[in-house]
């Protein structure tokens, strides 16, 4: 253990818990579909990287997690934010209105990429015996 870290800190046990959990927290913000819950769980998981962190003394972890625990707070906060707003209740699972132009109504319904992104298809020659 490094010698700045307290040394009631210093059991294995919580150290790994502290470790899964961020990581468990992780998996779980993939299987969520609310930017709100997202943010929730971004904030719960940085916290918990920071104190492992802490105790196993990674230094990159802890920036890294230190830096989106703010973005992941002001994310939250323009989403309630605009959520009060009149006119501005979104479901639950839609975007933000700061990602509106980049979201909303830009996707064809059958299509997996959004409309600018489409590539164009030329007709192609049916045998190679077109191709002459």
């Amino acid at each position: 253990m490094h010698h700045w870290l307290p040394s009631s800190l210093d059991t294995g046990w919580v150290r790994d818990a502290c470790g899964y959990l961020a990581g468990s927290l992780v998996l779980c913000s993939f299987s969520v579909t609310s930017m709100s819950r997202l943010r929730w769980l971004g904030i719960a998981s940085n916290l918990s990287f920071i104190s492992y962190a802490i105790m196993v003394g990674m230094l990159p972890i802890l920036i890294l997690h230190g830096l989106l625990l703010p973005v992941n707070i002001y994310r939250l906060f323009q989403i309630e934010r605009d959520r009060r707003r009149p006119g501005g209740a979104l479901p639950d699972h839609s975007a933000p209105r700061f990602m509106e132009g980049a979201t909303r109504g830009t996707m064809n319904a059958n299509a997996a990429w959004p409309i600018s992104w489409q590539p164009k298809i030329s007709k192609m020659p049916a045998s190679s015996w077109e191709m002459c």
